[in-house]
């Protein structure tokens, strides 16, 4: 259980946010302002600082080094006002101070810089102890057209109050007669009524939008104040309390009028209204929402409420607005619920107030209505209450945020066919009118209602928030029959009225148990969960929930009895109860490795290619949640590939390619020795395509062989598709066999199977020998050698010199494959050096000779 400190009752619904979020969502916060603390040794000296443009150089010499800081940051970002949150408070003012109230100054500027920006600088002032921008508020609910169910006179009223519409409030007693309800899914109110309706002793402060002061259903158990106020408008800074339906809303789930022959009830409505005064709890009306026309303003200081509500007697105060991005954090507001957590309820001097029916206060939260397990301040707040919303089906509502920091589950309605949202009061019309909305909003003042109830029938002077919060939260009813999946992220369970208000029967033992019995030890696997839960002796004890802790959550984490084994382990759990704690019960929980029973892959083949990215694979341990899931890989020929596994995943791991060819795959398991293997096959695509000879000379009638050379040479797939321009000049076949046909000029293509890559090459047909004018042996296989038009029927002798007549090649026999090395005289085996060199030609039968020049260039 959280700490319990002596308070008040505080619902509210906020969202924190760190500053980096916030830059993202400036619509969140005001701009020109920001607010700061002020160190205590800063304080004196706020006023001066106010003016920064009003100190002269002398007078600002005098002021303390923190004193300057601040003064400089405030003439850099030309600050044209210093005021107090809040002003001098009077016979209160030394309580304030207490709490540091007095240290809170908004600062006004005119640069052009945002609040964050702004925040982050000031906070880094020796002057400033927190900085920090204004955020926004907003209500806590999901419908903007309440549904409304029409009433004629002298409908039945319910058998606990005479209010018409109050058979249609299934959020206090559900007969299953609401669309896809579950009877018994309420607060058990009708039986709580039995013994108390409310009490006007009890003040609850509505910090929301205003109460209407003419609401026939509102009105006679409205709080005011000497002058006749019903509380304060912190939108207008006046004592002009205008209706808004939200908070008009909330306040009659907390204390509408009850057994007046109108509308809806209250939780803590009353019996009725005497001598024109109401007999249940008083509505003291905070207003920090608004309407203009048809949008919502809302104040940029609502921590002003709780102050006020503090100073003014209230000892509930209950909210449901919230800021709108999730992690937005006021640590102002966390002072002021601080304040009315110690506060309320206290004169001057902190003695309890006459007739109050506490001293201190409790905090309440609505969890908000994002459907996120997100982190939502000030919901989360060590000391506050936070309540999660539920159907009439006794599910989570999709809308309502949840987690381990959930303290307690309220009806909170459901937008569906039929009347499943919650009923309450709505603005004035010819007196009154109500209709129905859904939310945590709606949930909260449920739990301020029933706190109420406890307040009046065992409040007194020094009714202390510890005896109360444990009577809200230790008498709830189990969510776990009706939703398992979220009960241990919903609170400890669903509020329930009567169970609160029954006479007080101590706890003399526990036990801890779950759905086998009671249990002193567990042992399980990692990643398991388990429910435990607490019997009482005696088993009519008013307290039947307990405060769960672990002796070690990094090996055995509990959320109210759900317990997650987290690593191989001991560790105790301790259940203490909520009404004495020091009744205890323990059991040990051990926490054993989840052993492995197999490995495999989802596939027995694959392939991979050399150039290409690793291919990511991953083995599949069975179980999935097995605790070690350590394994090697190995490949039966790592010469085609590597293997890399991934470091912080072991059961995945990078394939290389590194050249063709096939290798086994294998993983094995640390665990058990488990293995699990498929064939990898290799290969080497198709980079690129070249044709050789890259000029290709043909004589007329007869054939060259071509080839398609394939880069790299080791590719897999040689296969190419031989194709000719004009097939008038030439043919050519599959195998690259060129036919000459006509005397001309055209070329011929080749593309690759394995990527289509393409490359062409010239081609000149001749009627007689033909040499070209010149090559480039220089091993790129593009144009490599000495390729001459030759008479297929007839060999050839090739001889090679130079200008100087120095012969460096010859050959009886030529076959068109001269590449530039000399076979002759002192260069013999060496590559010609670039240049011209004088060509002979000649047939060796017909004697034919063909003569000329040739150019060789590398």
């Amino acid at each position: 259980m959280k700490k319990i400190v002596s308070c008040l009752i505080i619902i509210l619904s906020v969202h924190f946010l760190s500053w980096a979020q916030a830059d993202q969502d400036s619509a969140s916060y005001y701009h020109g302002k920001i607010r700061v603390k002020l160190k205590e040794s800063v304080e004196p000296y706020a006023q001066a600082l106010s003016q920064p443009s009003g100190i002269t150089k002398a007078q600002r010499l005098t002021l303390p080094s923190a004193a300057r800081a601040l003064n400089t940051l405030n003439t850099r970002y030309r600050v044209v006002d210093m005021e107090r949150v809040f002003p001098d408070a009077g016979i209160y003012e030394a309580k304030h101070r207490k709490y540091g109230l007095h240290l809170w100054y908004d600062i006004t500027y005119t640069v052009d810089s945002n609040a964050v920006s702004l925040a982050k600088s000031y906070t880094s002032s020796p002057g400033i102890e927190i900085a920090e921008p204004i955020y926004k508020i907003q209500p806590v609910y999901q419908n903007t057209a309440p549904q409304m169910i029409a009433y004629a006179a002298g409908e039945t009223p319910s058998d606990s109050t005479n209010d018409p519409m109050a058979k249609y409030q299934w959020h206090y007693h559900n007969t299953g007669s609401v669309s896809g309800s579950i009877k018994g899914v309420d607060i058990n109110l009708r039986k709580a009524w039995g013994i108390t309706m409310g009490d006007s002793s009890v003040i609850v402060a509505i910090n929301d939008g205003g109460l209407d002061s003419s609401h026939n259903d509102l009105k006679a158990n409205l709080w005011r104040d000497a002058n006749g106020n019903i509380g304060y408008n912190f939108v207008r800074n006046n004592h002009n309390v205008t209706p808004y339906d939200h908070g008009v809303h909330v306040g009659g789930t907390v204390a509408a009028v009850n057994n007046n022959d109108l509308l809806v009830a209250g939780v803590a409505g009353g019996r009725g209204v005497v001598n024109g005064r109401g007999t249940g709890a008083r509505l003291m009306s905070c207003q920090i929402l608004a309407l203009s026309g048809t949008q919502t303003v809302q104040t940029p200081n609502p921590e002003k409420a709780f102050i006020y509500s503090a100073d003014n007697g209230a000892v509930i105060s209950q909210n449901s607005w919230g800021y709108s991005v999730e992690g937005q954090a006021s640590s102002l507001v966390r002072d002021a619920i601080d304040y009315f957590i110690g506060e309320a309820g206290t004169d001057e001097n902190s003695n309890p107030l006459p007739n109050t029916k506490m001293k201190g206060g409790i905090v309440i939260f609505a969890a908000g209505n994002q459907g996120s397990a997100g982190v939502w301040y000030p919901q989360r707040y060590e000391e506050v209450i936070a309540v999660s919303s539920i159907g009439p089906n006794g599910q989570r509502a999709a809308y309502s945020n949840y987690g381990p920091w959930v303290d307690i589950a309220a009806p909170g309605g459901l937008e569906m066919p039929g009347a499943a949202k919650v009923f309450s009061t709505l603005p004035n019309e010819n007196g009154g009118t109500y209709g129905g909305m859904f939310g945590t909003s709606m949930a909260c003042p449920h739990v301020s209602g029933v706190a109420a109830l406890v307040l009046a029938q065992y409040g007194h002077a020094n009714y202390t928030p510890d005896s109360l919060r444990t009577r809200l939260l230790g008498t709830v009813r189990s969510l776990w029959t009706l939703d398992a999946s979220y009960a241990p992220y919903m609170g400890y369970g669903l509020l329930d009225a009567y169970e609160a208000l029954k006479p007080m029967v101590p706890v003399t033992a526990l036990q801890i148990e779950n759905s086998l019995g009671p249990q002193t030890s567990i042992t399980d696997t990692i990643g398991s969960r388990k429910r435990l839960f607490v019997s009482t002796t005696p088993a009519t004890a008013t307290i039947t929930q307990a405060i769960w802790s672990s002796s070690d959550a990094t090996v055995a984490s509990i959320n109210k009895g759900y317990v997650t084994f987290l690593k191989a382990g001991t560790a105790t759990v301790t259940a203490k109860s909520m009404s004495d704690t020091t009744i205890i019960s323990t059991c040990n929980i051990t926490v054993t490795p989840k052993l492995v029973a197999g490995i495999s892959f989802s596939f027995t083949d694959t392939i991979a290619y050399v150039g290409k990215p690793a291919l990511s694979i991953v083995a599949n341990i069975t179980p999935s949640s097995a605790s070690n899931q350590n394994v090697t890989w190995t490949l039966s020929n790592p010469q085609v590939a590597s293997v890399t596994p991934n470091e912080l995943t072991p059961t995945i791991a990078d394939i290389t390619a590194v050249k063709s060819g096939s290798t086994i795959v294998t993983t094995t398991t640390e665990d058990g020795g488990y293995s699990a293997s498929f064939n990898l096959r290799v290969i080497q695509p198709v980079k690129g395509v070249h044709i050789a000879p890259a000029v290709v000379s043909v004589i007329n009638g007869q054939s060259q062989t071509l080839k398609a050379v394939i880069t790299p040479e080791d590719a897999d797939n040689q296969n190419v598709v031989w194709n000719v321009q004009n097939s008038a000049i030439a043919s050519i076949d599959q195998n690259g066999i060129l036919a000459a046909l006509h005397k001309g000029k055209t070329s011929v293509g080749v593309t690759t199977e394995d990527g289509g890559y393409t490359a062409t090459a010239p081609v000149t047909v001749f009627t007689e020998p033909h040499a070209p004018e010149g090559f480039s042996p220089n091993g790129d296989g593009r144009n490599d050698a000495f390729v001459c038009a030759m008479d297929e029927n007839e060999t050839y002798m090739l001889n090679i010199f130079d200008r100087s007549g120095q012969q460096y090649y010859t050959s009886a026999d030529y076959k068109n494959d001269w590449e530039g090395i000399a076979n002759t005289g002192s260069n013999s085996g060496k590559k010609v050096p670039a240049g011209t060199y004088y060509y002979v030609l000649t047939g060796n039968s017909s004697n034919s000779t063909i003569k000329g020049f040739v150019v060789i260039r590398y």
